[in-house]
C-alpha cells in the first residue's frame, strides 16, 4: 500500500480451502471386495473412474480455441491443428473427461501423453480447440444448441492425429458417457458399453485413513516409457477421505522430487476397477501403468489444484496431492465395489516410476471412519451410517458420535 504496486500470484483451489486434520490413522482399510480419471461413473459401472477433479494442468497449456462464434457443421473432416491423417501408430489420448466447475463450465481434460506434439478437441463434429497440454477450456458457443454434445480427442503428431477418444456429454448435468469415434468425424458415434458419472471438485475432507497396499513390480508395456518399482517412502498413498459436500472419496498421496537419482517432472493417480460389486471385471495389479487401454484402467495427471499444502507423511520433501472421485449411484454394489489405485511420477528421462498399488472400496473407509470417529463433525458421522454403511449392510451397528473429542480443555485456551 506505501506505493500502490501490485504483483500477480497463482492461488489454487486448496490454498483457499485447505484440510483441517492431517492424521493418517493406524486402522487400515481392508477390502472386501474407477474415473478417467479422466477419468466409471460411481463404483456402479463396469469401467474406471472417468472424472477428473482438478480444473487446472500443472503447467499452463498452449491453447487455441477456435472459433469464439458458434460453428457451422463440418462437411469433412477437420483439417487444422494436425490434419486429418489418421496414423494408428500415434498414442490414443486416455482418461478424457469433463472436469469444469462453477468458473471453467466447459472444462475438459485428460491423461498426460508421450511423443506426441498436441491434441485437437473436436465438439460435434468441429475442432473446438488445439492444444499442448492436457486440459482446455472450451467456448460456451459449442454447447449453446441442445444438451447432449459428442467431443472427441486426438493426438497430434507429425502433421497427423491419432485415432479418437470419445464422449457424450450432457451439459444439464455434467454428466459424461464413452462413446465410440469413427475416423470420420462428421459420422454419428456409436454408445460404447459405458455408464455416466457426475465429476466433482476438490474439497478439503478433515481424516485420512491409511491404506492397504500391495508391493508388485511391473513390467514395461510393449511401446511404453521404461517403468521401474520404488520404495513406499519415494511415491506413495497416503490414505483415504470421504467428502460428504461433494459425496466422494478422496485419495491423498505423496511423491519425492527426486527418484532413482533422476529428477520428477510430473505425477499423479491411477485408477482400476478390480470388481464392480457383482463380478470381477478381470483388471489386475499389473494392468496399472501408463499407457493400458483397458475400460477398467485410467491414470489422472496431477495439477497445481490437487496440490496440498499441508503435510500428510513422515517426509517432510514430498510434495503431497490429492484427488476426488464422486460416488454416482449411492447404492449397495456402488460402495461395494472394489477400486485399485496407485501413484506414478513421470521422471526427467521420459520413463515412470510407480509406488504400490492399494486396494479398497467405499464402504471399507467409510466403515474404518465411522467405527473409529473420525470425521469432523456429526452430520459427517451420520452421514456415513446413513448413506453408505446401511445401504451395505442394513444391520450395521450404529455409533455414537464422541463429542468429548470436540471440547478445547481451558488451560490450552
Amino acid at each position: 500500500k506505501t506505493d500502490n504496486s501490485v504483483t500477480g500470484v497463482e492461488i489454487t483451489d486448496d490454498e483457499t480451502q485447505a484440510p483441517t486434520t492431517t492424521a493418517a490413522p493406524t486402522t487400515t482399510v481392508a477390502p472386501t471386495t474407477t474415473a478417467a480419471p479422466t477419468t466409471t461413473e460411481a463404483p456402479t459401472t463396469t469401467v474406471a473412474p472417468t472424472t477428473t477433479v482438478e480444473p487446472t494442468t500443472t503447467e499452463a497449456p498452449t491453447t487455441t480455441v477456435v472459433p469464439t462464434e458458434k460453428p457451422t457443421q463440418a462437411t469433412e473432416a477437420p483439417t487444422q491443428g494436425g490434419g486429418s491423417i489418421v496414423d494408428d501408430s500415434i498414442p490414443v489420448p486416455f482418461g478424457f473427461g469433463y472436469a469444469g466447475n462453477a468458473n471453467l463450465p466447459y472444462y475438459f481434460s485428460w491423461g498426460a501423453l508421450q511423443n506426441v506434439d498436441g491434441f485437437n478437441l473436436y465438439v460435434d463434429g468441429v475442432l473446438a480447440a488445439t492444444t499442448q497440454g492436457y486440459a482446455a477450456d472450451l467456448d460456451a458457443s459449442f454447447f449453446a444448441e441442445g444438451d447432449e454434445h459428442i467431443l472427441a480427442l486426438r493426438a497430434v503428431k507429425d502433421g497427423k492425429v491419432s485415432k479418437a477418444t470419445g464422449i457424450r456429454y450432457n451439459k444439464t448435468d455434467n454428466s459424461v458417457t464413452g462413446v465410440e469415434i469413427t475416423d470420420d468425424e462428421t459420422q454419428a458415434p456409436t454408445e460404447a458399453p459405458t455408464t455416466t458419472e457426475k465429476p466433482t471438485t476438490t474439497e478439503a475432507p478433515t481424516t485420512t485413513v491409511a491404506p492397504t497396499t500391495t508391493a508388485k513390480v511391473t513390467e514395461s508395456q510393449t511401446e511404453a516409457p521404461t517403468e521401474q518399482q520404488v520404495s513406499n517412502k519415494d511415491l506413495m498413498i497416503q490414505g483415504f477421505q470421504i467428502s460428504t459436500t461433494y459425496e466422494g472419496y478422496r485419495i491423498v498421496a505423496s511423491v519425492e522430487p527426486t527418484i532413482g537419482g533422476k529428477d520428477v517432472t510430473g505425477w499423479g493417480l491411477i485408477y482400476g476397477l478390480k470388481t464392480n460389486g457383482v463380478e470381477a471385471t478381470g483388471a489386475t495389479e499389473d494392468d496399472m501403468v501408463i499407457g493400458n487401454n483397458s475400460i477398467y484402467i485410467n491414470s489422472y495427471a496431477s495439477t497445481a489444484a490437487g496440490t496440498l499444502s499441508d503435510i500428510y507423511g513422515e517426509s517432510t520433501t514430498a510434495t503431497y496431492f490429492a484427488r476426488t472421485m464422486t460416488f454416482g449411484k449411492k447404492n449397495k454394489s456402488a460402495f461395494s465395489a472394489i477400486y485399485m489405485v496407485r501413484p506414478y511420477a513421470e521422471l526427467s528421462d521420459g520413463s515412470y516410476a510407480y509406488g504400490d498399488v492399494a486396494t479398497f472400496s467405499v464402504y471399507d473407509v467409510a466403515d474404518t471412519l465411522y467405527s473409529n470417529v473420525m470425521m469432523n463433525s456429526k452430520d459427517a458421522h451420520d452421514y456415513l451410517y446413513n448413506t453408505i454403511l446401511t445401504r451395505v449392510n442394513p444391520d450395521y451397528v450404529q455409533v455414537d458420535y464422541q463429542w468429548d473429542k470436540t471440547i478445547a480443555p481451558p488451560d490450552e485456551i
